[in-house]
């Protein structure tokens, strides 16, 4: 049986080798706006973009190129009641090009993998986003992200699974490295958001343009997941953000599932899920504020799983000082309307230090100080967790 056990393990990784050589293959030159895109957003680095050693792929004639980068990321904590657990903290590795088709028209495609090597601790719940889709959480290997596209003068069309327009705003304020996340809405349901399309949406087509100071992002879900299948979009999305040159942003986003369902299994969406986010964002040399407010509808659930009407207000300053160091500060707030859910409500203060030892590799010590309460008046426990990033 050990042995049965370990030719499937061997037959997967090859497998696997296999389909990065394929890619590897496959594409003509690195596209470095994608690359820079990606990685604000799922690296999750304060910082910008991936600092990044990158295997590079270059053919006989120069011609080809592919980009490769990781995060490897563990995190150790100890709740205020004595629990102690260590974790995986949604580590991934990815590959990133791009091709021209024919004059101004070129293909892109990103594949990121999550990778996780260390058994989860249900008793200490770190960041809300479980780094996967909600059917392969705990997988060692899980598919956080696959798009490929076109990109033309007029905007960039996409097509898999990728970050939703709701996030270009929900990313405003989704800065700590352990905790947050729970009052915007992103991660519905404790998921990746791939399902109700406000996170890593599945099964999405999008479109983005700028004009001039102004981004815009248009998407919808394409999917079969029940009787309740609409013919055409089954969920879509719109974000609107302006970034000013001095470093200031205001966003705007919606999300709107159109084919929920009264009681939905684990992938499928609530009829009536809604969900709107305002954001600002500031980056003023060394001090970093983001701050979101949303208005959620059937999008989220309590701890007795009956979904509620509410808002959030997520909040955070970070300040970087010495060169290598950050301090940060931040708030996450959610609560239902009306007084059907008990006392459930997800309320906490977050306070942290990092030190970063190349652009985006960092080590880091983040604490959660809970006042959140379930639906029958018990508090969640806090936390203080001890945390490494390394990137390459």
């Amino acid at each position: 049986m050990l042995n049965q056990k370990s030719n499937i393990s061997r037959n997967f990784f090859n497998k696997l080798k296999i389909l990065a050589l394929i890619i590897l293959f496959s594409f003509n030159s690195i596209n470095p706006t994608l690359f820079a895109q990606e990685n604000e957003r799922s690296h999750k680095s304060r910082h910008g973009k991936l600092d990044s050693t990158a295997i590079i792929y270059t053919s006989e004639d120069q011609l080809k190129k592919i980009a490769a980068y990781g995060s490897l990321r563990a995190y150790m904590g100890v709740s205020y009641d004595g629990y102690f657990g260590i974790d995986d903290g949604s580590s991934r590795i990815g590959i990133v090009g791009k091709t021209n088709v024919i004059k101004d028209i070129n293909v892109f495609a990103l594949l990121e993998l999550g990778v996780n090597g260390v058994d989860n601790n249900p008793d200490l719940i770190f960041h809300i986003d479980p780094g996967a889709p909600v059917t392969e959480i705990n997988n060692t290997i899980t598919s956080r992200l696959g798009v490929i596209g076109f990109e033309t003068k007029l905007g960039n069309i996409s097509f898999g699974k990728q970050w939703s327009p709701y996030y270009d705003v929900g990313g405003f304020s989704d800065l700590s490295l352990a905790f947050g996340g729970e009052a915007q809405g992103t991660y519905a349901c404790e998921t990746d958001g791939g399902v109700a399309g406000t996170g890593r949406a599945a099964n999405s087509m999008q479109f983005r343009t700028n004009i001039k100071l102004v981004k815009i992002g248009l998407q919808v879900q394409f999917r079969d997941l029940g009787k309740q299948n609409i013919k055409f979009a089954d969920t879509y999305a719109a974000s609107l953000i302006y970034a000013n040159p001095a470093g200031i942003s205001f966003g705007l986003a919606y999300n709107k599932v159109l084919d929920g369902v009264e009681n939905p299994d684990i992938i499928q969406s609530k009829k009536g899920d809604e969900a709107t986010i305002a954001g600002l964002f500031i980056q003023k040399k060394s001090f970093t504020i983001g701050g979101t407010f949303s208005v959620l509808k059937n999008h989220e659930k309590d701890d007795m799983h009956h979904y509620f009407d509410g808002n959030g207000y997520e909040f955070f300053v970070i300040y970087e000082f010495l060169n290598h160091w950050s301090a940060l500060s931040g708030i996450n707030y959610l609560r239902p309307y009306g007084n059907t859910h008990g006392q459930y409500q997800i309320k906490y203060l977050m306070l942290g230090v990092s030190y970063y030892f190349t652009k985006t590799s960092l080590v880091f010590l983040e604490t959660k100080l809970e006042e959140s309460k379930y639906v029958n008046g018990d508090k969640r426990k806090s936390i203080i967790g001890f945390g490494v990033h390394y990137d390459f």
